[in-house]
């Protein structure tokens, strides 16, 4: 008789793991020079988007600054243009104002502004009231030169005053709003 050939039957044991090999243990993270290269290349894309959002933010500045700067000349251009060419009873230009008269009192002709200039933080309306802080580091001045002015289109020169506002900022920005105003003709 003949016995029976017994195979052995391989059994798994559930509490028993492979260890793993030192090439698995490699491949399951990062080198330390891979995380000091992510980490730079990282950094250099932060640091251009930060200097873009600064490089932003300085323009807009720039811009609603030099918007205020121009606001403030012609606010005050149009207060000038106002006025009239001659007060009563005044025939010949004298720039600057008349003797004890102030813009507070009331300027009464376009020549009264030559000279007239206010201090940073010292800019007011044609009311008096005094602007906002956001307009305090403005400053402004008015010229007023005589002219004549060569108008082409009828052939002929007329003679007038050019005003000039300059608006300055504490950053050294200068702006400045011209307007050529005709005597009036009889």
């Amino acid at each position: 008789m003949t016995s029976p050939v017994r195979r052995a039957i391989p059994t798994r044991r559930p509490h028993c793991r492979a260890t793993p090999t030192r090439a698995a243990v490699a491949v399951a993270g990062f080198t330390l020079v891979e995380v000091l290269l992510a980490a730079s290349i990282l950094a250099f894309v932060v640091a251009a988007f930060t200097q873009a959002i600064v490089t932003g933010q300085a323009h807009a500045y720039q811009a609603v600054q030099e918007t205020r700067a121009v606001s403030a000349a012609e606010a005050l251009m149009a207060e000038i243009a106002t006025k009239p060419y001659f007060s009563t009873g005044d025939t010949a230009l004298d720039p600057g104002p008349e003797t004890g008269e102030t813009r507070a009192t009331g300027f009464d002709e376009i020549d009264d502004y030559h000279g007239h200039s206010e201090a940073a933080g010292t800019l007011t309306d044609a009311q008096g009231a005094a602007y906002p802080d956001s307009y305090a580091k403005l400053a402004r001045a008015v010229a007023v030169a005589t002219a004549s002015n060569a108008a082409t289109v009828f052939g002929s020169n007329y003679s007038g005053v050019w005003v000039t506002v300059t608006v300055t900022d504490a950053n050294g920005g200068t702006w400045e709003l011209e307007r050529f105003f005709p005597e009036p003709q009889e």
